[in-house]
């Protein structure tokens, strides 16, 4: 009677663990589909708009800094040439 009672302890067991290991796989199913709708939202969309263009306007204060020592080393050497010919 004993391993009967083994034997039937070890079926519900497995049928337990089945059963949670479905359940797993149906939660995980619907987290990725959360987790995919979360990224088609406006807020995420606009969020990453705001970075690129974040990202665009540092690339931009770059050049134009570059291009003002530019200007500013140009007009000293201009200067620098006038003081050379007086």
């Amino acid at each position: 009677m004993k391993l009967k009672e083994t034997e039937d302890i070890t079926n519900k067991y497995k049928q337990e663990a089945a059963e949670s290991e479905r359940k797993f796989k149906s939660l995980e199913k619907e987290f990725q589909l959360f987790k995919e709708n979360q990224s088609h939202t406006p807020e995420v969309k606009l969020q990453s708009q705001i970075n690129l263009l974040t990202l665009e306007k540092i690339e931009l204060e770059r050049k134009l800094d570059a291009a003002n020592k530019s200007r500013s080393i140009t007009n000293n050497n201009g200067k620098a040439l006038k003081e050379l010919q007086d």
